[in-house]
């Protein structure tokens, strides 16, 4: 089985709540649309977005976390312990592939389905994805995708991988410990190397104005931009809108 976590800003710490909500449906509608029935999502929150769609897969945790400040420090520490909560729940799944979702992005509706058909093994790295900047008509493909993107990795996990309660601490857990930026050598060191995803399994959305991504692909120079745009941009399709679920918002 795999399930998805997907951890949400709280209200009190968003610029505009309305469009944290809306990415987030979004993202939820994304990860449910799987072509395979067996995986779960697991909604972690201090309150659900507005406009929470019934989905049958989804479970919300929803608990008063405590308010982070404006710094992304904060921000991210904040993400990793509401991920910590999720993965206390994922324990009752497990042994579970796991993956970590951020909660304006879009996966592939064929990821279940692609870790039935393998069976076995230590998990995948989203090696390649893609990057889209809100209303624009193109994908940007992106190699080492891991590096720069938090929806990037599927890890296998026993029970002994996952936490009981928020107080132990994240250095016993592989997802935890290693974070997206370092899952693969971090995996690797263990003994439980991950595999590349033989597909773009994810869009990465950027400059929504509710993340810290610091990417704005209209930022860029024109000439590089077109350079890029040569190279790695694909345009955006209707099969790529039903692959991954990428409406606008």
């Amino acid at each position: 089985m795999l399930v998805f976590v997907i951890p949400l800003q709280s209200r009190a710490a968003s610029r505009d709540w309305s469009k944290v909500s809306r990415l987030c449906v979004r993202t939820l509608q994304s990860v449910c649309a799987q072509r395979d029935s067996q995986f779960r999502a697991i909604l972690v929150c201090n309150e659900p977005p507005d406009g929470l769609p019934l989905l049958p897969e989804l479970q919300v945790v929803s608990e008063k976390f405590s308010m982070p400040d404006a710094t992304t420090a904060e921000r991210m520490a904040d993400k990793w312990l509401k991920v910590k909560r999720g993965l206390i729940e994922v324990r009752r799944l497990a042994p579970a592939y796991v993956m970590i979702v951020d909660a304006d992005d879009c996966v592939h509706r064929d990821l279940a389905l692609w870790i039935r058909s393998q069976q076995s093994g230590h998990g995948w790295v989203l090696h390649s994805g893609y990057i889209w900047n809100r209303g624009s008509r193109w994908l940007l493909k992106q190699d080492r995708f891991e590096e720069s993107c938090g929806t990037s990795s599927i890890v296998w996990c026993e029970k002994a991988d996952l936490p009981r309660s928020l107080d132990e601490p994240n250095e016993r857990f592989p997802i935890l410990r290693f974070g997206h930026t370092a899952i693969v050598p971090g995996c690797a060191s263990l003994g439980k190397p991950l595999r590349q995803l033989p597909f773009r399994g994810a869009v990465y959305n950027v400059a929504t104005g509710e993340n810290d991504s610091g990417i704005d692909l209209r930022r860029w120079s024109s000439r590089r931009l077109k350079l890029q745009r040569f190279f790695r941009y694909r345009p955006l399709t209707r099969w790529h809108r039903a692959t991954f679920g990428l409406y606008e918002v």
